[in-house]
């Protein structure tokens, strides 16, 4: 292990312990170290409703998902892992089409 690595982990360590020594042992509440961004909440999928634009991965290679081309006035998209088609304006979700899918165009 390098000095860096060493270093890190035990910063790590030491930030965990005083944690835990000064509270209910819960990580719940723990700040964000070194000015990280805290974790979003999670995005719901509901159908009618339009997520999040950050939360919107459009895929441009619908066949790599099993999907034939998009229907005219509608995209497909991947949201919280999901597989959905959006209305091509409003980004409304229009289908939840499956779960559990990983991005890969």
């Amino acid at each position: 292990m390098s000095f860096t690595r060493n270093a890190s982990l035990l910063i790590a360590l030491t930030a965990i312990s005083l944690y835990s020594a000064e509270s209910d042992g819960q990580f719940h509440d723990l700040p964000t170290p070194f000015g990280a961004a805290a974790a979003a909440p999670p995005v719901s999928v509901v159908a009618g409703e339009a997520p999040p634009a950050d939360a919107i991965h459009f895929i441009n290679k619908p066949g790599a998902y099993g999907l034939g081309p998009e229907i005219p006035g509608s995209r497909y998209a991947i949201v919280a892992g999901k597989l959905v088609r959006l209305d091509s304006k409003t980004n409304k979700v229009l289908s939840i089409l499956r779960a559990n899918v990983a991005i890969v165009d």
